[in-house]
């Protein structure tokens, strides 16, 4: 039974490094495309080797299988590729990722995962920054495996949790030392909605262990944002115009929104009348042709409404009402990419949803609904 498990962990680990290190020519989408087709194909061998080696029912939690079917959704409706076959075999597998690591992965194999994920992304930064490996970007020299090293920076935040909880219980210095070349690595990519996630996770942190810091808790957030915004001011400010070209094109539906294409067909139309009128605009570069808001919750409000963000909201503080979230690693990781999600379009990629669903499933055995054979 410990070789079959094993065999499992590596498969799942096979899926998430398709996720970030796939990259093909071949395809309009050089990036995403080959990683979602490769990943999926790599999680239905998964799904083989669950289905032979499943021996008894296993519990499954109802609102995290739901939840995650939503996130499968919004992931779906987001990717440019637009063949059905293609958006059903990619959903299919998702649901079946879920439903796998809800079986077969416990917090400690998480561990091994993570470290893996983090440390093929620490070599590939180290070779861009020594120049052994090009970034192929012709503004940032590393990037990772990605063409933005946001997207990168990302990828190593959600690496970071149970790496972390992992060296408290264990005190291996290897492990110390992997994560200290992490945040390395997360200071030189430089991302901005990673270091406000950060910032907010050690705000919360803190407030939990000693509230009698609040006063000066809340005068160090407002002066990190402040740094923050000054670290980058002309994108800052080119951020800020496009929240507020898409805020005006929620006009009408705000209940309901408008559409899965929404926020694209609209805003393209209030934007051509702002380049119509500044021509030499300085942000003309930063808020030119663009897919996302740079604020994933801005996107949702804009293609499914009020109500739709309410029961967003509902859950987000449901999930993380008592600030306990801040001693289970799993929920860390969720929690850091929804509030990045707030300057950042973290949906629109593979490995960030097949994250997700393993956060959620670590969950999966408490309070449950049904059961899977």
């Amino acid at each position: 039974m410990l070789k079959n498990k094993t065999y499992g962990i590596l498969l799942i680990f096979i899926v998430l490094s398709f996720s970030v290190l796939i990259k093909s020519e071949h395809f309009i989408y050089e990036y995403e495309s080959p990683r979602i087709i490769y990943g999926t194909c790599a999680i239905f061998l998964l799904g083989l080797f669950a289905i032979i080696n499943i021996d008894k029912p296993h519990n499954l939690n109802l609102s995290q299988f739901i939840l995650s079917l939503l996130l499968i959704f919004l992931f779906l409706t987001q990717i440019p590729q637009r063949n059905n076959y293609f958006l059903i075999g990619t959903g299919s597998g998702l649901i079946s990722f879920f439903l796998i690591t809800s079986i077969y992965i416990k917090n400690n194999e998480r561990v091994m995962i993570f470290i893996g994920l983090g440390s093929i992304q620490v070599l590939i930064c180290l070779f861009q920054y020594i120049g052994v490996l090009s970034s192929g970007n012709a503004y940032f020299a590393i990037t990772g495996s990605f063409d933005n090293p946001n997207t990168t920076a990302l990828l190593f935040l959600c690496c970071l949790p149970h790496s972390i909880y992992y060296y408290f219980r264990s005190k291996k210095k290897v492990v110390l030392f992997y994560v200290c070349m992490v945040f390395a690595c997360l200071l030189i990519l430089n991302s901005r909605s990673v270091f406000f996630a950060v910032l907010m996770f050690l705000a919360i942190y803190i407030f939990k262990k000693h509230k009698k810091y609040t006063l000066p808790l809340v005068l160090f957030i407002g002066l990190s944002c402040i740094f923050l915004f000054l670290l980058k001011k002309d994108s800052a400010l080119g951020r800020m115009y496009i929240w507020e070209v898409s805020i005006k094109s929620f006009d009408d539906d705000i209940f309901f929104g408008k559409g899965t294409n929404g926020f694209s067909i609209n805003y393209m139309l209030n934007q051509a009348e702002y380049m119509r009128t500044h021509v030499n605009d300085k942000f003309k570069m930063l808020a030119g042709d663009i897919g996302t808001p740079y604020n994933q919750y801005l996107f949702w409000l804009i293609n499914y409404g009020l109500i739709f963000m309410l029961l967003i909201t509902i859950w987000f503080i449901n999930y993380f009402r008592d600030f306990d979230f801040i001693y289970n690693p799993n929920k860390v990781l969720i929690f850091f990419i929804m509030i990045s999600a707030m300057f950042y379009y973290p949906f629109n990629y593979f490995f960030i949803i097949c994250i997700l669903l393993l956060g959620l499933s670590a969950n999966c055995n408490q309070k449950s609904s049904f059961i899977i054979m």
